[in-house]
């Protein structure tokens, strides 16, 4: 089993819970309101910024990884809607204590971005929203989108050789994950 395939599989039920609290639902049937877009930009926003500080550390050599940071896009979203919370929200990121589990939290923003272009297409289709929004982060890498998933995997592949780092990378996607999830919860 391959690094990735381990991670799909081990996360499933992570990824699912995710959904519950990221409004999906309510971004695939057009219902999502702009306040509620605002407040899921904002988390998004949190949430990027802390985990991307807390990788750069470990990941910052590795090829691209400056152009797959998120916080720009978000801030540049967030400040065409003139919006930054009712209130900083604390959030604490993992503490990943190597490589390999800073991998793990990679692969879930990465994978995040590869499901942004789904629902960039969804928020295009709601008028509320779409008026009002350029979706920077959304958009994700535009066309390069899937190119850069497959790089990512790449780089997984690469990096990743052990039992013991393949550990440490689904420790470090699971923790992601459920940070995101209490952070949306919130």
């Amino acid at each position: 089993m391959t690094i990735h395939e381990l991670l799909k599989t081990q996360t499933r039920p992570h990824h699912d819970s995710i959904e519950q609290y990221s409004l999906s639902d309510k971004i695939m049937d057009g219902t999502l309101t702009l306040d509620e877009y605002k407040t899921l930009l904002f988390k998004n926003y949190i949430f990027h910024a802390s985990i991307e500080n807390s990788l750069e550390k470990f990941l910052k050599d590795l090829p691209d990884f400056g152009s797959r940071k998120k916080t720009g896009s978000l801030l540049k979203d967030l400040a065409e809607l003139n919006y930054m919370g009712n209130s900083f929200k604390k959030f604490s990121p993992p503490a990943f204590k190597n490589k390999a589990e800073a991998l793990g939290a990679m692969y879930v923003m990465e994978g995040a971005t590869l499901g942004g272009a789904m629902i960039y297409k969804q928020l295009l289709k709601n008028e509320e929203i779409a008026r009002v929004s350029s979706f920077n982060y959304y958009r994700g890498y535009g066309e390069k989108t899937s190119e850069k998933w497959k790089s990512f995997l790449q780089i997984l592949s690469d990096e990743v050789k052990t039992e013991d780092e393949a550990h440490d990378t689904l420790s470090g996607a699971i923790q992601t994950f459920q940070a995101f999830e209490k952070l949306l919860k919130e």
